[in-house]
């Protein structure tokens, strides 16, 4: 009896591994921007075998994806002309994903040292003199930003290449700029 028990259990957990919950990369959050009139990579996770839908609200475009052996499953949608908000839908059987309030527009990559930390307004410590009159004179304009933690990676990725492994899911994209209301 035991054997059997053995073999139960281990059948039990070869299934459990294999049916994975459905997932974004964490590049694909609420209020994300995604670069205009070209193509973008959309990629995730789910349960191997399955098909995923992944469907972008700013053209109607519905790619279709069958989840890969290790889990991963990836579609190129194209994008269009700057503007928003858009959603983009990720339908896979039964399960459902929506990202929401996604621009189309111009993904800017910036990178260097400590300083680029710095808010404008600068630290508590060290204030940047006409911050403030900078900040409110600036555009009502539409602009997000998202800050990668600084750790030093493995080994070189790629932004557009299937991760290894599945990300912690978190908060990637702020909506930044003058409030509507500031004077």
């Amino acid at each position: 009896m035991s054997r059997i028990s053995a073999l139960i259990c281990v059948l039990a957990m070869s299934l459990s591994l294999q049916a994975q919950p459905l997932q974004l990369s964490h590049l694909f959050t609420d209020h994300a921007v995604l670069q205009r009139e070209t193509t973008v990579p959309v990629w995730g996770w789910g349960t191997p075998g399955a098909k995923v839908e992944v469907t972008a609200s700013w053209n109607g475009v519905k790619a279709v994806a069958k989840v890969a052996d290790d889990g991963s499953w990836s579609v190129v949608l194209p994008t269009g002309e700057a503007g928003g908000p858009y959603t983009l839908s990720v339908k896979c059987g039964k399960e459902n994903l929506s990202v929401s309030d996604i621009a189309l527009g111009e993904v800017w990559i910036c990178s260097g040292q400590s300083n680029m930390e710095m808010p404008i307004q600068g630290f508590g410590f060290q204030e940047v003199e006409g911050a403030t009159e900078a900040i409110l004179a600036a555009p009502r304009v539409q602009r997000r930003l998202s800050s990668l933690p600084r750790k030093r990676p493995r080994r070189c990725v790629s932004l557009t290449s299937r991760p290894p492994r599945k990300p912690r899911r978190r908060r990637m994209w702020t909506p930044i700029g003058p409030t509507p209301t500031a004077p």
